[in-house]
């Protein structure tokens, strides 16, 4: 997961990554749950899902875009973060 926070200027978030689903969100198979303010989030993966580093870029980029909404210079975070990464 360090790599594609690398990828995508996060490294100075705190993301955990747990293997369990969210009870609040069942039929995910992935869900992030985060505060901006306090650079933290949760990833939670469903166990044994086939592609899983696929479903972390996937809520790594949900990270992103709440921030690039945030204001707008997270906006021009996100979009010099994500042309760096492609």
């Amino acid at each position: 997961m360090l790599e594609w926070q690398g990828a995508l200027n996060l490294l100075d978030w705190d993301v955990d990554l747990l293997l369990e689903k969210d009870e609040d969100e069942p039929d995910a198979q992935a869900t992030v749950d985060m505060e901006l303010h306090e650079r933290t989030a949760t990833i939670r993966v469903k166990p044994r899902q086939p592609d899983p580093e696929l479903l972390v870029v996937h809520e790594l980029l949900h990270l992103s875009i709440a921030i690039a909404k945030s204001s707008k210079t997270g906006e021009e975070w996100a979009v010099e973060s994500l042309s760096k990464a492609l």
